[in-house]
């Protein structure tokens, strides 16, 4: 898919939005929504610092696979992502 932007702008602003919009509707809902785009990693298979720090807490470490493993078990069993879909969509087309 060519998009005319360069992969690093697309990686710091679609999934940066993709972050700030999550993080709304997790105020507006008062609920912890997980971010599944914290399972985007770098080139060599690890997870980014930003994503240490921001999702597992720790900014110079990455996560051990448990810790990784119950947060991806958040993210795949959390119960409103249709609702969540719900938002993005009217976002794209209001």
């Amino acid at each position: 898919m060519e998009t005319g932007f360069p992969i690093a702008y697309l990686a710091k602003n679609v999934l940066g939005g993709i972050i700030k919009v999550i993080e709304d509707i997790s105020k507006e809902w008062d609920e912890d929504i997980p971010l599944p785009n914290a399972f985007v990693f770098d080139r060599h298979g690890k997870f980014t610092s930003h994503i240490c720090e921001y999702v597992f807490g720790d900014r110079d470490n990455q996560p051990d696979k448990q810790v990784a493993d119950d947060y991806f078990e958040r993210v795949i069993s959390y119960p409103r992502w249709d609702d969540v879909l719900e938002v993005f969509r009217h976002l794209a087309f209001e």
